[in-house]
Order: C-alpha cells, then structure tokens, then sequence
C-alpha cells in the first residue's frame, strides 16, 4: 500500500511538471509577442504585420499553413481509414499485428527524413508540372508524416465499438462490408474525426517538411502548384535574426498557431468522448 502511494505521488508529480512547463511555454510566447499586441492589435498583425527582411505579410503565412495541412488531411485520410478498416475488420490477428508495427515504425521517422525524401523523389517528379518546391509537394510529404497517427487512432476507434454490434449484424446474414459500413463506421464516426483532426494538428505543427519543399514565398496560394510559405517556417528562417519588433510579431503569429493548434487539441478531446 505504502508502495503504491509513492507511486501515485510520482505520477501526479510528474503530470504536474509536465502542465507546468505547457503553461509557461505557453505564456513565454505569449509574454514575447505582448510588444506586437500593444503596439499593431490584431487587425494590424493580419494585414500589415511584415515579418523578415522581404517584408511579408503574416496573413499570407496563416493561409499557407491552413491550405497546405488541409490538403494533407484530405491526401492522408482516406488511405489512413481504408487501412484502419482493413486491420479492425478484414485482417487475421497475425496480419492486424504486422500493421500495427509498420504504423508504429512509420510514426516514428523523423520529418527531416520525409523532407528529404519529398526532395529527392517528389521534387524531380513534379517539377514536369511546375509544382516542384509547392503546397502540393509539401502536402504530399506531411500526408505521409501524419498517416499513421490518423491510421492509429482510427483503426483504435473501430476496434472499440462493442464484438456484440458485430455478432448481430453476422446473425441477420450481413457480410463483412455491409458490417463495417453500416455499424462498424457510424459508431466509430466521432472517434474518426477526432483521429482526422490531431492529423490537422500535427500537420499544422510541422516545420521541417514545409520549410524545404513549399517553396518558401509568402503568397496567399491560388492553386495546387502555387509556393507557399508557413508560420512555422517563417518562424524558423526569421527569428534568429530578427529584434524588436518584428521579433514580436513572429511570436505573435507563433502564439496564434499555438492557439489553433489548442483548439484542435480540445476539439479532438471532445470527439473523442463522444465516441
């Protein structure tokens, strides 16, 4: 009992210095771009805040981050639930094993390795349709970053909908597919979405494969093949050269992605609840 209780006590510890450093990580970037706020206010961060030394704009950065992992999402999802499906109710126990590993080994690769990847295969490739360093390419890489955390967590949600939902829909003579479709998917349907939107955050979050295959031009995109550039890159090229002000308005926008990228935190907790 005594045992249990230090253990218990290290546990808590641990989630307490773990929430400690979120929140003072979260009110250093805050503090840094305080400066920004007081001066500009918000309307003047979107649409006349410049950052680096060819002054562009930060509305352009946020359109470009939302555009290329809204993309991603879309390249990712449908891949990452078809796997799902297949390993939660298609697969033997042997194969649904395998799966699981290669998921496991492809989350933990590194972005770099992708970005490289993305340079050295996707470049050349798309350059043919002028989309070489573009939002499509570096979409294309983080929907291979971000598949198996939407594959994970969504095979995660079919598995837990009940065996009984299963067995009565074999009893009434349905197949597999009609199964996964029609009671399998619709009670996993929250679970799914919450899976679909830590993809978003974690495409949001990325900074290593925008930062060397979008093409790095400040420009709100018009298309597929147009450059872009994201607030986490931006972030990484400026900050380490910037001062005063504009060194404040790079962590304003960073405190505004790490708004976002909250919300999607919260909303993902909220589906996932619901599920």
């Amino acid at each position: 009992m005594k045992r249990m209780c230090w253990q218990n006590a290290i546990l808590a510890l641990a989630a307490a210095l773990s929430a400690v450093a979120v929140g003072l990580l979260y009110l250093f970037i805050l503090l840094e771009g305080r400066l920004f706020w007081q001066q500009k206010g918000f309307p003047s961060f979107l649409f006349a805040a410049r950052l680096g030394s060819d002054g562009c704009y930060v509305l352009p950065l946020l359109a470009g981050s939302l555009a290329v992992a809204l993309v991603a999402v879309c390249i990712a999802s449908p891949f990452a639930l078809a796997v799902a499906a297949f390993a939660s109710e298609y697969a033997s126990p042997t194969a649904r094993g395998v799966l699981e590993q290669a998921l496991a080994f492809l989350s933990s690769i590194p972005a770099v390795v992708w970005g490289l990847a993305g340079l050295i295969f996707l470049v050349p490739r798309l350059a043919i349709f002028d989309a070489g360093f573009s939002l499509l390419t570096g979409a294309v890489s983080l929907a291979v970053l971000i598949f198996p955390t939407v594959a994970r967590r969504a095979q995660a949600e079919l598995l837990a909908v009940p065996k009984n939902c299963r067995a009565a829909a074999e009893a009434l003579g349905a197949t597999t597919w009609q199964t996964a479709k029609n009671i399998v998917l619709p009670q996993a349907k929250a679970g799914i979405l919450a899976a679909v939107v830590l993809g978003l955050r974690e495409a949001l979050s990325d900074t290593m494969i925008v930062l060397m295959l979008t093409g790095n031009l400040a420009e709100i995109p018009r298309s597929l093949t147009s450059s872009v550039r994201t607030v986490t890159a931006a972030a990484a090229l400026e900050q380490p050269g910037a001062a005063g002000l504009q060194r404040s308005a790079v962590f304003a926008a960073c405190a505004l992605l790490l708004l976002l990228t909250a919300v999607l935190t919260l909303l993902a907790k909220r589906l996932g609840r619901a599920a």
